[in-house]
């Protein structure tokens, strides 16, 4: 069976040791996706999202490659949870219109820490973020103090540009 079939008619006969099997497939009423809603994105951009959708606005409506998309914003880690709904249009029957609902959660952390050992002290504060600014970038930074040498280090990683910063 092909995406978009169902089997209208099937018969089976059987004569002198042989079963004939016969299927009749008929087509299936086809949809397209008018629109997608994206609601809930108050930090995350909705490019960040539309980008790991593989259904787009005009596409003809794959439940597979639907919930293949919704798995895709799940597996960003940046939302706690990711609801749809799917409504046929009101304007065209043969169109539907994806309502996608996220619920963000925090991506950040803040984390601090001292030592002590047989070489000296050592402290070290930071500062990490995997959606700054809601563009999916991470952004890094930490201090350290260690024997009166001063290193401070950020790192700003925005989709492949890299660049380091030592002061």
């Amino acid at each position: 069976i092909m995406p978009g079939q169902k089997i209208r008619k099937k018969s089976v006969r059987q004569k002198l040791n042989k079963i004939n099997i016969e299927f009749l497939f008929e087509d299936l009423e086809k949809f397209y996706v008018e629109q997608i809603n994206i609601f809930g994105n108050f930090i995350t951009e909705e490019k960040v999202i539309r980008n790991v959708l593989i259904v787009d606005e005009g596409d003809a409506f794959n439940k597979i490659l639907f919930d293949k998309s919704i798995n895709n914003i799940k597996a960003k880690r940046f939302f706690g949870t990711v609801d749809t709904e799917v409504k046929i249009s009101p304007s065209d029957k043969q169109k539907k219109i994806i309502d996608i609902f996220v619920e963000e959660r925090p991506t950040g952390e803040i984390f601090a820490g001292a030592g002590t050992g047989t070489t000296g002290t050592s402290i070290t504060a930071g500062i990490s973020e995997k959606n700054y600014l809601g563009k999916k970038n991470l952004f890094f930074g930490a201090c350290q103090n260690q024997k009166k040498m001063f290193l401070e280090e950020c790192i700003y990683k925005q989709k492949k540009l890299k660049q380091k910063l030592y002061q």
